[in-house]
């Protein structure tokens, strides 16, 4: 089974992200945009 990834850049720091499914992914995505924008 190939499970898709992608990384991004965000102030200097690389996150990857492993998507095991759509729906989770993007929710993880938002949760951690929302935790860096609070600092």
């Amino acid at each position: 089974m190939i499970v898709p990834s992608f990384s991004f850049v965000k102030e200097g720091w690389i996150y990857e992200v492993i998507l095991k499914d759509k729906a989770s992914s993007i929710f993880f995505i938002l949760k951690e945009l929302i935790i860096f924008k609070t600092f």
